[in-house]
């Protein structure tokens, strides 16, 4: 069916083709040569509807089969052809945006495979980005005469540039230093757009930036930062204006894990400025309805902002204690998650009063752990005893007022 010379049968096709796609996962990776053999020849036959479809049908088994894709006999069935498209494409034709979407996908999956296209894609979307701000800038000098350039070239292209990162890793590191125009600079002018899907998608590359490749971008940090911190707001609720939030709030505190690591080595406290600006964001969106999304990267960014700033939030844990640990509780176990519990044991160390109060909440926060680290798993252990032994005969009394579900996990995994 994909192939098919009728257009109706092959969107039919195709379209059924993602759906599955979406189902398997990476239950396909034994049969991706004959698919994607299907969708390279696919790109011969297809005209400019059904190539939409194509771009998502490859997109999504990208996201479904992951580093599967990094496979040099299964990349030479595709990217030619994907390539050829993206060559024929010129930067002012809004049909790159679900090109430079698929390529996305694809980079993240490919990972280190993608290297030999990286610079080529990377140097267009900086190419892009740069004339659209330019266009901007122009329009905003004579908004009456001169049309309003599309922010979605600007988007898209930052989003792709996300893409590559996650891919790349650390192997990202030579095009952000070397490429021109400076996506250093770019940057920082993304994240003060008037436009808000713009500082968006500025956000999620800055996070993904911290995390791929932060000797690069860290004699930018103060300054990406004097942006990004305005941009968590308490109380939003159009869905942009969330999204804004919920990304800059991920970003710090990606940047902050990288900067308190830094800062317990080298001694310096260049994160401490913007504790307090933060913390006057962070904490309220806890106590908020807002997102649940936004509520759990608030509670980890708080956590890792702790890691090296204990001694400045210890006497404020008692404003958020409970709400941190109700927030993150329940959350899958996973490394962000780890990182912000270790922060936040650094912060009752530090003020074991601050937590008296709500202790229960934090003790079945630790029993909720089902994957845990054996680091993590005695830093409760110390934690824990520390309380035991600091509240002597009033221990035993305490644990018996917790739910029993949680004093019988205590019992059972730390003996307390």
């Amino acid at each position: 069916m994909t192939l098919d010379n009728n257009k109706r049968v092959q969107e039919t096709g195709c379209s059924a083709l993602a759906v599955l796609e979406e189902i398997a996962g990476d239950l396909l990776i034994p049969y991706l040569g004959p698919i994607l053999q299907t969708l390279g020849n696919a790109f011969v036959k297809y005209q400019h509807k059904n190539l939409l479809i194509l771009y998502d049908a490859l997109g999504t088994l990208a996201d479904a089969v992951g580093p599967g894709l990094d496979n040099p006999q299964v990349v030479d069935l595709f990217m030619p052809r994907l390539i050829e498209k993206w060559e024929m494409l010129p930067d002012d034709d809004s049909g790159i945006f679900p090109l430079f979407e698929c390529i996305s996908s694809v980079a993240v999956a490919m990972g280190a495979g993608f290297v030999p296209y990286a610079p080529a894609v990377w140097s267009r979307c900086l190419r892009i980005i740069s004339t659209s701000l330019h266009q901007f800038q122009i329009f905003q000098q004579n908004p009456e005469q001169v049309p309003e350039p599309d922010k979605d070239f600007i988007v898209v292209s930052q989003d792709l540039l996300s893409g590559i990162t996650q891919g790349l890793c650390g192997n990202v590191a030579p095009l952000i230093s070397s490429g021109e125009p400076s996506i250093l600079n770019i940057l920082t002018v993304c994240l003060k757009h008037p436009y808000s899907e713009v500082r968006q998608s500025a956000c999620a590359l800055l996070g993904d930036f911290a995390i791929n490749a932060f000797p690069q971008i860290k004699p930018c940090v103060n300054e990406y930062m004097q942006h990004c911190v305005p941009l968590i707001q308490p109380s939003v609720h159009e869905e942009v204006s969330i999204a804004i939030s919920n990304n800059a709030t991920w970003a710090a505190g990606e940047i902050a894990l990288k900067m308190g690591k830094l800062q317990i080595v080298l001694l310096k406290g260049e994160m401490q400025m913007w504790v307090q600006p933060l913390l006057e964001r962070l904490i309220p969106i806890l106590h908020s309805r807002c997102k649940q999304t936004l509520k759990e990267n608030a509670a980890i960014t708080i956590g890792r902002l702790s890691i090296a700033n204990a001694a400045i939030i210890a006497p404020l844990v008692d404003q958020f204690a409970r709400d941190w640990c109700e927030t993150l509780g329940r959350i899958r176990d996973n490394l962000e998650k780890e990182s912000a519990f270790q922060g936040f044991c650094q912060l009752i160390v530090a003020n074991p009063n601050g937590l008296v109060r709500d202790l229960a909440y934090f003790c079945d926060a630790v029993v909720q752990w089902g994957r845990i680290s054996p680091e993590l798993n005695e830093t409760f252990r110390r934690v824990l005893t520390m309380y035991a032994t600091g509240m002597g005969d009033q221990w035993p009394a305490t644990v018996q007022g917790f739910p029993i579900s949680i004093r019988q996990r205590l019992k059972e995994r730390y003996d307390l």
